[in-house]
C-alpha cells in the first residue's frame, strides 16, 4: 500500500512517501462528506488503514500532525471537507465519511480510495432490515440519488453480515461467496457486470441503506454492514 499511486488513492501512506515521479502521475480529488467541519475533524483523529492491515497505517493526531507506519510524517488540515497533507509533497483530496468507521478520498479525475479505522468495533453478525416500501412512488419519496462514494463498503440484502457484497473504489465488486465482477454508477443507474449484466435504479436512504428499483418494477434493499 505504501507504494500505491495517488490514482488509486489508498489514503496517505501511499500519498506522502510516493516518489515525485510517481506522484506526478496521480489524480486529484472531488467528492462529498457528512457532518460539520468540526465533527468531521474529530472523526478523522485516530489510526486508519487502506487494506485492513493495521500494521500498515496512518495516524491523524489531534495537534494536526500525521505519522505513517512507514515513518513518513507531516501536517494535515481540514477545510470543510478538503483534506490537505503537507509532508514531502502537498496533496489535497476531498474527504467523505462513508460509515461509522470508514472514509473515502476522492480525486477530481473520479478515482476514489477507501480506508477503515483501526480498533473499530467488530461488525455485528446481523443488522436489522427495515420495512420495504410498497410502491415505487413510496421508494422515490423516501430516498435520494446516491453517489459512487456512498456505495463503497460492504452491504447485505438479508441482514446477515456474513452474506455481503462489497463495492471497491477501483470499480470491482466482490461477494462473500467469492465471486464478483465490475460495477458502475451512471446517474442513478447501478450496473453489475459479472456472469450476467444486471441494472437497477439505486437510491440512498439515510447513512446506510440503498433501495434498488429493478427493471421489472420490483424493489430490493441493502443495509450497510
Amino acid at each position: 500500500m505504501i507504494a500505491k499511486k495517488l490514482a488509486s488513492l489508498m489514503l496517505v501512506g501511499a500519498l506522502l512517501v510516493a516518489p515525485p515521479a510517481a506522484a506526478a502521475m496521480q489524480g486529484k480529488p472531488s467528492g462529498s462528506s457528512a457532518g460539520s467541519p468540526s465533527d468531521l475533524r474529530s472523526f478523522l483523529v485516530g489510526r486508519w488503514t487502506d487494506n485492513g492491515d493495521c500494521s500498515d497505517y496512518v495516524d491523524f493526531l489531534s495537534d494536526g500532525r500525521f505519522v505513517t507506519s512507514a515513518g513518513a510524517n507531516g501536517r494535515w488540515t481540514l477545510s470543510g471537507n478538503r483534506l490537505t497533507f503537507r509532508g514531502t509533497q502537498t496533496i489535497t483530496a476531498t474527504l467523505g465519511r462513508t460509515g461509522d468507521n470508514s472514509i473515502s478520498l476522492t480525486h477530481d479525475d473520479g478515482s476514489v480510495g477507501a480506508s477503515t479505522r483501526c480498533g473499530a468495533p467488530a461488525t455485528p453478525a446481523r443488522v436489522q432490515m427495515p420495512a420495504m416500501p410498497q410502491t415505487i412512488a413510496q421508494a422515490l419519496a423516501m430516498s435520494r440519488a446516491t453517489t459512487r462514494t456512498y456505495l463503497l463498503g460492504r452491504w447485505t440484502d438479508d441482514g446477515d453480515c456474513s452474506n455481503t457484497i462489497s463495492f471497491h473504489p477501483d470499480g470491482r465488486f466482490t461477494l462473500s461467496a467469492g465471486n464478483g465482477g465490475r460495477w458502475t454508477l451512471n446517474g442513478e443507474t447501478l450496473t453489475f457486470i459479472g456472469n450476467t449484466t444486471v441494472r437497477a435504479r439505486a437510491r440512498a436512504v439515510g447513512p446506510g441503506r440503498i433501495l434498488l428499483i429493478r427493471q421489472d418494477g420490483t424493489i430490493g434493499q441493502s443495509i450497510r454492514c
